[in-house]
């Protein structure tokens, strides 16, 4: 019994040693395999990228270790791995596949342009679809055209005129009830989830954002409806893993609160649709009643959903819809904190298009903010939604194609499914993109709005839409490109514009003093200096998985204006 003891923990540490060793010359393998195909791609390897648990976990151990390409590798080093590339393509290898990641517009445009050739793999998003059934996220052909066609009549000009509308109502609310003695401190995030989750709530769900204010716990729930939604979109994989009635039977408060999680938000969403079908003419035209109509729909109609369908998608956009907007203005917010000179630029801007200090811009002007519009899009250029889109090369059209290029480069087909094990997938790399210095200077990683309002900013648009998303050939991809580009983004951005606008009319803001430790025994100077250097070191360790959320919380202090 003893030599057992003994011999079953060294057999399963040299059996594991051995399967490492085994790995690790598979992924030399494919390293010399792929430099004989493509010799021109700068090939890098990186066992530790080789499963899940070696890319999400220990992941600050593996840094202190030096190891590359860990969590977050984007942001760290921008087009730095990039600069040894000719044509701004690399290759990552790990035991089992290929990644390679691409910051050229030209062959992002040939993907997008080509979609039967370069798939979008919705098999690896189906850790979202914990409702039982695809959402529009993770949906592919017919069943994504369905999805669509029920979402996308809402994200109209009209609707998108109710954003701007609803916008300005809820952040004066919001500055308004919180501000004592002319002065308000905020957490830029925590502000900014408030604000879009309202506005989402109002916009497209047809309920008042009091409704589902973030500390609101209605009879019968655990939690409120913003602290369910986050618990489910924080621990997705746990209900793919672990059954939802499973959950609910282990006596531990980790996994109850999973349960309670889950089936509040399945209830909140419930309770929307008995609003929706009771009060039908009053949120006509929202997104709510679009999906509640198809629900209800017959089954074999082009438009129908199923219920479990409607609980996916509401999942999607009330968790992507609105983190990703309040993460783009947090980052804004703290920018122009460190950038003054442009708050009073926009104000005077506002002051101009809408004739008058005091006003508020309608939709209709949000695209005469030509400064406003460029300070967007240089904070998305900098800090875009996610750090990375994937693409597969496909057998294409007639199924039989070994090889797709890109370029003079060849990338292996994917037939069916992407094989975990076996893998080639690429990788459109929005952060090496925008931050390519053939596209965007010598100065990519600097601040400078203008560049937005340079001639060649505002050419051609796939979106009709020349202010709101200058196209440089592809270089600039914040909410990814081609047909399954973001269908909420001018949603997006008429939150955006319309909660700056009002913030630079009625606020002066910068970092607040509370960020720095040992403050009173600083002077006026060096307190500057410090919580300037605390907002710059929070946005240089932003991370970048799955959505980019800067590194650290920060604490702006708003200043009303005496307008005049």
């Amino acid at each position: 019994m003893l030599s057992f003891v003994v011999a079953f923990p060294i057999t399963v540490v040299v059996a594991a040693a051995l399967w490492t060793v085994y790995l690790y010359v598979q992924m030399l393998r494919r390293a010399a395999e792929l430099r004989k195909l493509n010799p021109d791609i700068p090939i890098y390897t990186a066992f530790n990228r080789s499963t899940g648990v070696t890319k999400l976990f220990f992941v600050g151990v593996q840094r202190r270790l030096g190891l590359p390409f860990t969590q977050g590798w984007q942001m760290r080093t921008k087009y730095e791995r990039f600069q040894k590339s000719k044509d701004g393509i690399i290759a990552i290898v790990h035991a089992f596949g290929v990644e390679y990641h691409v910051a050229n517009p030209e062959y992002v445009r040939h993907m997008a342009m080509n979609g039967q050739d370069f798939r979008k793999p919705t098999e690896l998003y189906a850790i979202v679809d914990i409702f039982g059934e695809t959402s529009i996220l993770s949906a592919d052909g017919d069943a994504w055209k369905r999805h669509r066609r029920v979402a996308g009549p809402h994200f109209s000009e009209k609707n998108n005129a109710a954003v701007n509308e609803t916008t300005l109502r809820i952040v004066r609310s919001l500055t308004e009830k919180s501000t004592v003695k002319g002065e308000l401190e905020i957490d830029p995030f925590d502000f900014a989830i408030e604000l879009t989750l309202g506005v989402l709530c109002e916009a497209a769900f047809g309920v008042t954002y009091e409704v589902h204010s973030q500390g609101e716990v209605p009879p019968g729930f655990h939690m409120s409806f913003q602290e369910a939604l986050n618990t489910v979109k924080d621990n997705v994989g746990f209900y793919l893993l672990v059954p939802k009635p499973l959950l609910k039977s282990i006596p531990m408060k980790f996994t109850q609160k999973l349960y309670n999680a889950f089936y509040d938000f399945e209830q909140h969403v419930f309770r929307l649709i008995r609003n929706a079908r009771e009060n039908k003419d009053q949120i006509s035209g929202t997104l709510l009643s679009n999906m509640v109509r198809a629900v209800d729909a017959d089954s074999d109609s082009r438009n129908h959903l199923s219920e479990q369908e409607l609980l996916a998608d509401s999942f999607i956009f009330f968790s992507a819809g609105h983190e990703t907007t309040a993460n783009a203005l947090t980052f804004t917010m703290t920018l122009l904190a460190l950038h003054p000179e442009y708050q009073e630029r926009l104000r005077e801007e506002v002051i101009t298009v809408t004739g008058g200090a005091g006003k508020l811009p309608e939709y209709r002007q949000l695209r005469e903010l030509k400064l406003l519009n460029a300070v967007m899009n240089e904070s998305l250029r900098m800090f875009p939604v996610a750090s990375e889109i994937p693409k597969v090369a496909s057998t294409g059209a007639n199924g039989t194609a070994k090889y797709q290029k890109l370029g003079n480069h060849f990338i292996p087909a994917t037939s069916g499914p992407v094989n975990h094990f076996d893998k080639h997938v690429i990788q459109i790399s929005h952060v090496a993109l925008h931050n390519n210095p053939a596209y965007w200077g010598p100065d990519p990683e600097a601040f400078r709005p203008e560049r937005f309002l340079e001639p060649a900013m505002t050419a051609e648009d796939e979106d009709d839409n020349a202010t709101m998303l200058p196209i440089r050939h592809y270089a600039f991809t914040p909410f990814s490109t081609g047909a399954r580009r973001c269908i909420g983004q001018r949603f997006s951005r008429s939150q955006f514009l319309s909660a700056v606008a009002f913030l630079v009319m009625e606020y002066k803001w910068g970092v607040s003093p509370k960020v720095v430790a040992g403050r009173e025994r600083m002077g006026k100077d060096e307190i500057e200096a410090a919580t300037r250097r605390y907002a710059e070191h929070a946005l240089a360790e932003t991370n970048g998985m799955p959505t980019i959320r800067i590194g650290a919380a920060v604490k702006l202090l708003l200043r009303k204006r005496v307008q005049t």
